[in-house]
């Protein structure tokens, strides 16, 4: 567990392409915390940041996120912060102003996690896609709300059934349900 990564900074210079990475795992998370070094070439840059392979070894998430757009980095520098935002958004899905209704066959064993409906975050300009997930067992606990954490941006929403078409009655085919919504 020690060499799992709990972050990574990609830096990619926009002008040559050049892409050079920082890793962060569990242990220089326990030496020194969330704290990075890169030797980068003269030039102007993009810098993302993304939590680690799994949920569980960081709280940052997974899917990066751009801090720093177009960012010069001409001589060296120390302590620049990359500062990840995020915002939760909770709801609830309703179909045609109805509570969607969970299939028979979410009650057989051995099935709690598949997918009652799937609701896809995607940011209209960086292109980041941010998925919240129900299951049979989330649905059964507690209905088709949903909580997920988001970056700031504008998003279109997209909301579809489950994998199948015998877990819940939602469509499996995605709708449109917010095409550009800025969050916050």
């Amino acid at each position: 567990v020690e060499n799992e990564r709990t972050f990574r900074v990609l830096f990619q210079e926009l002008t040559y392409g050049y892409s050079i990475e920082v890793i962060g795992t569990c242990q220089t998370a326990k030496q020194s915390g969330f704290v990075y070094s890169a030797t980068l070439f003269p030039g102007t840059y993009k810098v993302t940041v993304y939590g680690g392979r799994y949920d569980n070894y960081s709280n940052l998430p997974r899917t990066g996120q751009v801090v720093l757009d177009n960012r010069d980095f001409k001589k060296d520098e120390a302590n620049v912060l990359l500062d990840v935002q995020t915002i939760t958004v909770s709801g609830k899905i309703t179909l045609n102003r109805n509570n969607p209704q969970v299939e028979a066959n979410c009650s057989r064993q051995g099935v709690e996690n598949e997918r009652t409906f799937r609701i896809l975050f995607t940011e209209l300009k960086y292109g980041y896609s941010i998925e919240a997930i129900g299951t049979c067992q989330t649905a059964k606990q507690s209905g088709f709300t949903f909580q997920v954490e988001v970056f700031p941006g504008l998003y279109r929403i997209t909301v579809y059934g489950g994998r199948y078409d015998n877990y819940s009655n939602l469509p499996r085919t995605g709708q449109v349900v917010a095409d550009k919504v800025k969050i916050p």
